[in-house]
This record gives structure tokens, C-alpha cells and sequence, in this order.
């Protein structure tokens, strides 16, 4: 079970005469969208959007997120096509979720646009979404710098969002809930009135989401405020570990083998993550150190390394020793009876 704390805040900024923005901050569920497109279309598609994702408190997988995402983005086109005023309006969509009723400390987290989501942790503050904007497809192509990216004149172009076209393609992952871990969820609004810096600053000095999100959404309209700007933040609490099994009434063939029978160059842990804090590793990793992947075979298509030559080695050598004193024994029952049927002959 996860325990969470959460506040949000927007704001038409200082120059947009209407908010095209829109949130959902519930339990288990956290959005932003920014609309875009046609005189109100792009508040009618935020709109569109924040209500479909109203259902996503009862999913239980990842892929009934990316469900609920498709249905809002069939409405989205459905109402421009029936009311061509809101031709072209279009929204993007940056969501964290927590399964209901979910036993383990699992999250799902989707976006589709330039709407961010952050983590923002005792050791780091890292963007965990991707833009989907032309500025940003030019800077991981190495066409411009970053430097040239945030003044760029086409740095609101996007290449993805809900209403636009079908299909839709989604950005999904899942993270790990850890205690003490928080999570921004934001519009460009923000991000383009504040560095990454000056918003973990924010952060840093207001614990309390609510006093947080308000925060960062007044400083980004003191800084210019040339767009609407919208902010949720999510605190995770606490996470408790899910019930777990007596060990005395675990069936015997479940039990793991005694670490002890493995052979020594056979190496159980992945090298590169010896001596690694987990709650040091960025979400994305913490799955995968959680996972408890030890077999070398499993290992490599967690994470498409290569299995190491060795390990292989001493598998299928364990394997042809096994092999070779089974047909031994094999042979010499087979000769036994032989002998014995000549002998009653």
C-alpha cells in the first residue's frame, strides 16, 4: 500500500486570456493537460481528456492506461469532426497512476506532448517524460544545443498529441514507489519560465505539495508568465511491503536453493549493480533491482546485456556432466539384464 500527499495549482499567466489547462489530482490518480488549437478547442480537448482519465482509478495494468488514453483521443477527433469549430484541437497528457487495490509498491506513468513529469529525490531532480516536440527531436539529433533549444521559435511545435491523428502513441513505464520520492507533474508553462534548477529549488524549500505547487506556479508567472501554467505535486509518504508468506508455510517446491550449491564462477548478482544503493538508482532501475533477477540467462533479456561467456560455459557444462553420468548408469543396468537373460538361457 502507498501512502501519498498531493497539491496542485494553475494560472492563465499574465498574458492568455483564457486557461487551456487542465488537471485531475484524486487519489491514485494524477494529471495535467494542455490544450491547444481553435478558440476554446483547446480547452474542450483538456477537458475531453481529464474526464476520460477520471476512470483510470480502477485499472490494474499499464496497458488499461494506454486503453483509456485511445478512448480519450477517439472523443477528441469524434467532437472536431461533429463541431468544426474545434477543428484541430488537440491536448497533451502527462499522467501518474496507482493501481487500485495494488499489493506492491507499483506505479504507471504515461505521456503523450510536452507536458513533463519529474522525480524528485534525495539524491537528484531528473525528467522522467520526453518531449515530444520538434525542438526536442533537433537536440537529440545534435542539430542544436540545448542552449539554442529554449530559444528556439518553434520549441511549441509537437509531434504528438491527443486529437491529432490515430493511432495514438504512448510513452508508458512503470516506477517503484519509494518513501520520501516526490513527483511534478507540469504544463510547458512552467518549464518555460524556469530552469530545472530553480524548480528543484522550489521544491527543496516547500516540502508540503499544496504550499509547493502554488510556489512554482506564482514564480513562473512573476518570471513572464506567458502561458497558462499548471503544477501538481505528489509526495510519497510511506510504502508498506506487501504481506508476505510464513516461511514454514511456503510448499516445499518453492523454496529457492541454498545460495551455498552454486558454483563460484557462477556470479548471482549482476556486476554492475554490486554495492549499488537501491533507493540510489533512478525509478526506472529500481524495478529492475527489485525484480530480483539472479539467473544469468534472465538477466540478459531484463536488460539486453550479454551473458557473459563463463556463466554460459558453466551452465551447459553442468548440464553435460549431469547428461554423461546418467548414461553411464544407464549402460551398465541395460548390460546387468543382459547378462542375466543369457545366464536363465
Amino acid at each position: 500500500m502507498i501512502e501519498l500527499a498531493w497539491g496542485a495549482a494553475t494560472n492563465t499567466g499574465r498574458v492568455r486570456e483564457v486557461n487551456q489547462d487542465q488537471f485531475l489530482a484524486n487519489e491514485g490518480v494524477f494529471v495535467v493537460a494542455d490544450g491547444m488549437g481553435g478558440h476554446l478547442g483547446g480547452e474542450v480537448a483538456s477537458a475531453i481528456a481529464v474526464e476520460e482519465m477520471t476512470k483510470a482509478s480502477n485499472l490494474s495494468n499499464v496497458d488499461d492506461l494506454i486503453g483509456i488514453m485511445h478512448r480519450a483521443n477517439r472523443e477528441i477527433v469524434d467532437r472536431a469532426h461533429q463541431q468544426l469549430e474545434y477543428f484541430g484541437m488537440g491536448t497533451t497528457l502527462v499522467a501518474l497512476v496507482v493501481p487500485s487495490g495494488s499489493e506492491t509498491p507499483q506505479m504507471f506513468a504515461a505521456n503523450v506532448g510536452d507536458s513533463r513529469l519529474y522525480v524528485f529525490t534525495p539524491e537528484h531532480f531528473r525528467q522522467l517524460s520526453e518531449d515530444h516536440s520538434l525542438v526536442n527531436d533537433l537536440l537529440r539529433d545534435g542539430v542544436i544545443s540545448r542552449e539554442q533549444a529554449e530559444v528556439h521559435p518553434q520549441r511549441n511545435v509537437l509531434t504528438r498529441a491527443l486529437g491529432i491523428e490515430e493511432p495514438l502513441f504512448v510513452d508508458t513505464w512503470e516506477l517503484v514507489a519509494v518513501a520520501g520520492d516526490r513527483y511534478l507533474l507540469c504544463s510547458d508553462g512552467l518549464t518555460n519560465e524556469l530552469s530545472d534548477t530553480q524548480i528543484a529549488e522550489l521544491l527543496d524549500r516547500n516540502v508540503d505539495p499544496q504550499k509547493a505547487a502554488s510556489a512554482l506556479v506564482q514564480a513562473a508567472c512573476e518570471a513572464g508568465g506567458q502561458d497558462n501554467v499548471t503544477v501538481v505535486v505528489v509526495n510519497v509518504l510511506s510504502v508498506e511491503p506487501p504481506d508476505t508468506v510464513p516461511p514454514d508455510t511456503v510448499p516445499p517446491d518453492t523454496v529457492p536453493p541454498d545460495i551455498g550449491t552454486v558454483p563460484p564462477d557462477i556470479d548471482t548478482v549482476p556486476p554492475e549493480t554490486d554495492n549499488v544503493p537501491s533507493d540510489n538508482l533512478p525509478p526506472q532501475e529500481r524495478v529492475f533491482r527489485n525484480s530480483q533477477v539472479t539467473d544469468p540467462v534472465a538477466l540478459s533479456e531484463a536488460d539486453n546485456s550479454p551473458v557473459p561467456t563463463d556463466q554460459v560455459t558453466a551452465q551447459s557444462g553442468r548440464w553435460w556432466s549431469n547428461a554423461t553420468t546418467m548414461g553411464i548408469l544407464f549402460a551398465g543396468a541395460l548390460l546387468v539384464i543382459m547378462v542375466l537373460l543369457f545366464a536363465a538361457l
